[in-house]
């Protein structure tokens, strides 16, 4: 039995509910059947209504995927359904309105999804009309209102939990970071700035070895820059077998050999590489070298309060100074010792190894390139637009918001367009992705500048000097180059995917550590 809580003419919800009750009897397998009592409840001699309903079995999705956070079969199965759920929705001209957590209830290990609380339901019957609510902030496009109300109204909401879904089939661990009891993963703050979301960074990175997360979270960020009343595209199609990805444990080809005939550097050595390092945190084994590290801090701690009191003893009793240094030597020992074997901190260490390693590589690469176009400028020619292209490839996109006037908006269609630097703009010749002109102009004059200074470093700097052969055939010069400049995609993808890591690491400060000896509860992450 479920009791209304908001006010509204008994007449006009009446109306509603004998409409959405004749529609959704045909969708037994989807919604459970119910009766709406006009005199359901009688309280201080008032009459009130209710919906009476039969019950449904099952989880609530919410509770679903935190028990299953680390199957991904189920996952996946749910992903699937849901899809399945929102197509035969729209076949009948229905939607349910306020898709969330609570109100989709799970059972068959994912493959079947039944749909309770109808107060928001559209049916044909409705059209026209304006919504009772507007659903849950989490699941729900930041602009909806009232007077969005109509078939497809779900696909927003489907939309945050299929990426939501897909993404912890790849990374369970992103549940136990993001999620609050009120959402998946994503949350209203995320839907008005996808670009700076650390949650959209933290999916991005896993998508990069995922056709099927990068295209859902592709779908995602697009209606989140679009408005609530554009139409959004049908569900992703979810295969059953999932995509192929990297192993985290797997090694990269520059941490094995190069694939060319000369003298090679030796392998760079990595225990985990890409998104790997905080999922390493969750590992059974490092869990529990994390509570031996902890309780050998408490043990190092307590030692640190006995000699305190034995040198306020020895002070009392007027020890001699060097009784007291040494005691203040060994405290100093014990205390500080455990903290520099903190696990968590050490495999910090390792990710900013691991990137200090790729960017140095990435560095070189980038001279043998310029030096390989510098000195063989006879056959390949350009040489300062080779230069100038470089300069503004390390420019991300995202610095156009510094420029006076240009919007969020537009920074996110760059990049639906996959315009992710400055060199990709300049390539980009016509305004393609609906930019208001006074802005585009804004940012065509950014590129000029960028440009005119990216010339004047070229007539500043000079042959950088860099030990690599030279090359007198025009094609061999330029297979030297291709190959230099896949591998630099190659880092920086990389780069890209430890970098997200690196920012979103937990904190090994001092007092993170502290924090941890004393069993004080971590802040939640923002």
């Amino acid at each position: 039995m479920r009791c209304f809580t908001t006010p509204a003419r008994d007449d006009e919800r009446h109306a509603r509910y004998q409409a959405i009750a004749a529609r959704l009897a045909g969708l037994p397998d989807v919604f459970v059947p119910f009766r709406y009592h006009e005199q359901g409840i009688r309280v201080l001699g008032r009459w009130y209504p209710i919906v009476a309903m039969r019950w449904a079995s099952g989880e609530t999705l919410g509770r679903f995927v935190e028990t299953h956070a680390q199957d991904a079969s189920a996952l996946r199965a749910l992903a699937r359904s849901l899809g399945d759920l929102l197509t035969q929705l729209e076949a009948q001209g229905i939607a349910h309105g306020d898709w969330q957590h609570d109100n989709l209830l799970v059972s068959d290990n994912g493959r079947r999804v039944t749909l309770v609380d109808y107060d928001g339901v559209y049916v044909p019957e409705l059209e026209g009309g304006v919504s009772p609510e507007i659903g849950h902030a989490n699941y729900q496009h930041p602009q909806r209102t009232s007077a969005h109300f109509g078939v497809g109204l779900d696909r927003f909401a489907h939309l945050v939990m299929q990426t939501a879904l897909l993404a912890l089939c790849r990374d369970p661990a992103l549940w136990s970071r993001y999620s609050d009891g009120e959402s998946l993963l994503f949350k209203r703050a995320d839907f008005d700035r996808p670009h700076s979301s650390p949650v959209f960074r933290a999916v991005a990175a896993l998508s990069a070895n995922d056709v099927v997360l990068a295209e859902s979270l592709a779908r995602l960020e697009l209606a989140c820059a679009s408005g609530p009343t554009e139409v959004l595209p049908a569900p992703v199609s979810i295969p059953v077998t999932p995509e192929p990805a990297v192993s985290n444990g797997a090694k990269k080809w520059w941490q094995t050999a190069e694939t060319v005939t000369r003298p090679q550097p030796a392998p760079i050595q990595q225990a985990e590489s890409g998104a790997g390092y905080i999922s390493r945190l969750f590992n059974p084994e490092a869990l529990r070298a994390e509570q031996k590290s902890l309780w050998w801090g408490r043990l190092s701690l307590l030692s640190f309060i006995v000699w305190i009191a034995v040198i306020v003893v020895l002070l009392y009793d007027g020890g001699t100074s060097f009784v007291l240094l040494a005691n203040a030597y060994w405290v100093l020992r014990l205390l500080g010792s455990p903290y520099g074997l903190w696990p968590r901190k050490k495999i910090q260490k390792e990710l900013k190894a691991e990137i200090e390693k790729l960017e140095k590589l990435e560095k070189e690469r980038h001279e043998k390139v310029y030096w390989h176009k510098e000195q063989n400028g006879h056959l390949l020619g350009g040489n300062a637009s080779a230069f100038i292209h470089n300069q503004l490839e390390k420019i991300s996109i995202g610095r156009i918001l510094s420029i006076h006037g240009v919007s969020e908006v537009s920074l996110d269609r760059l990049r639906m367009g996959h315009i992710n630097t400055a060199a990709d703009l300049r390539q980009c010749v016509i305004n393609q992705g609906g930019i208001p002109s006074h802005e585009w102009t804004a940012m065509q004059n950014w590129l000029r500048e960028l440009e005119m200074s990216a010339a004047d470093e070229y007539r500043r700097q000079g042959m950088p000097k860099v030990a690599a052969p030279v090359v007198g055939n025009p094609e061999q010069v330029r297979a030297e180059i291709e190959r230099l400049e896949r591998e630099i995609a190659a880092f920086e993808q990389e780069l890209a995917k430890l970098r997200e890591e690196e920012q979103n690491f937990p904190d090994v400060s001092a007092r993170a550590y502290f924090r941890k000896l004393f069993f004080v509860k971590e802040p939640a992450q923002p």
